[in-house]
């Protein structure tokens, strides 16, 4: 299979793990900023102790005391200061919960004596992202960037779904789009950064909120959402423990992908790789350019493939081929999954029929971000 058309295949929007929405707001202005603060999940709490355990966004661990000077906010998800937060109970906080904490932290850094705590609920956190992923699948677009005009911020994309092909211009300028980029070696949404335009660059994977006019050649873009990704494809060796080595297809290398929790792991159904397979043989799909073969409306490949049960990478036999999206990685001969997709033989026999080279794309709506490239 060419790396085309595993690209093809696997440009399924990384779907946008974890919104920022999810970041408690910062306090009530710029003097606090001195307070030490820390930032993350709610693991367990004591009780009889007043205390809770954190795991910060930097992976550490951190024990939060409280006391009756404490004081316990409780903010919602997109709240950007604290002018709408309401009074909470230390009672009223629960595992799972976002927690942003400021007070008296530690030499070793492992406990903070808490002077304020603001809440954001997992459950108010689980609505909000529902929310936003209702949104960025009804105004979404995912693609591969084919041109970009620096001057009018314009940026030429080539969307795919299972009708073919088509081109779609993205405004950035005229509802003064936010940008966000994936960081180098992640595919969690929440590590995005922000960016601009001027990082975009030709071959990046693209994810977009807006409103495509009435001819469907434009989107007038809201927030836009980059990243630099790769596709591999090749024969399962061995898989435990969160990685799975394989051998790249077309390099015969040996390659050792970390599969994480926020990777999509999927298999496609028999049927579904042979409808794909056919499509590919018979060149079915609309010309490019015709907007009925957008994304902006109808099922893609990717949302079907959102549909399908995750699948534990111990599910993987010696000598399945898979095809893996990944950011691109300093690290040679390692990869990180943001896809993984198994299943995929009934398309490399359709190569062996047409050539090493005569694989079309399949419409795989392309912008393989969760970007969980999917979406917030």
């Amino acid at each position: 299979m060419t790396r085309r058309a595993v690209g093809a295949l696997l440009v399924l929007g990384l779907g946008f793990g974890r919104a920022a929405a999810a970041q408690p707001p910062d306090g009530a202005g710029k003097a606090s900023s001195t307070v030490p603060r820390i930032v993350g999940e709610v693991t367990s709490i004591d009780a009889a102790k007043r205390e809770i355990s954190l795991k910060t966004d930097s992976g550490e661990w951190v024990v939060v005391r409280t006391d009756d000077r404490t004081s316990f906010l409780k903010a919602q998800p997109g709240a950007r200061d604290l002018s709408g937060a309401s009074p909470l109970t230390f009672a009223a906080i629960a595992v799972g919960d976002r927690l942003l904490a400021r007070g008296t932290l530690t030499e070793d850094k492992k406990t903070l004596a808490g002077r304020q705590l603001v809440v954001m609920n997992r459950s108010d956190i689980d609505l909000k992202h529902e929310q936003e992923r209702a949104e960025w699948r009804r105004r979404g677009l995912a693609g591969v960037i084919k041109a970009l005009d620096p001057a009018t911020e314009q940026i030429t994309v080539e969307t795919r779904s299972l009708a073919g092909s088509q081109t779609v211009v993205v405004a950035t300028a005229d509802r003064h789009a936010s940008f966000k980029r994936y960081a180098p070696e992640s595919v969690r949404f929440s590590d995005a950064l922000p960016s601009s335009f001027g990082e975009l660059q030709v071959g990046d994977q693209l994810r977009v909120l807006g409103d495509r006019t009435p001819d469907g050649a434009r989107v007038l873009a809201e927030h836009v959402v980059s990243g630099a990704f790769q596709i591999v494809s090749g024969a399962v060796e061995a898989a435990h423990g969160g990685q799975v080595r394989m051998r790249d297809n077309e390099t015969g290398r040996p390659l050792t992908v970390t599969v994480g929790p926020d990777a999509m792991v999927r298999r496609l159904p028999p049927e579904m790789a042979a409808r794909l397979g056919k499509r590919v043989r018979s060149g079915a799909g609309r010309p490019e350019g015709d907007p009925g073969s957008g994304r902006m409306g109808g099922a893609t490949l990717q949302e079907m493939l959102e549909r399908l049960p995750p699948m534990p990478i111990e599910e993987l036999k010696t000598g399945d081929q898979i095809a893996v999206s990944s950011p691109r990685s300093r690290a040679r001969g390692r990869l990180i999954a943001a896809v993984l997709l198994a299943g995929i033989e009934p398309l490399l026999q359709t190569r062996a029929r047409r050539g090493a080279g005569g694989v079309e794309a399949v419409g795989l709506a392309p912008g393989t971000l969760d970007l969980e490239l999917g979406v917030p």
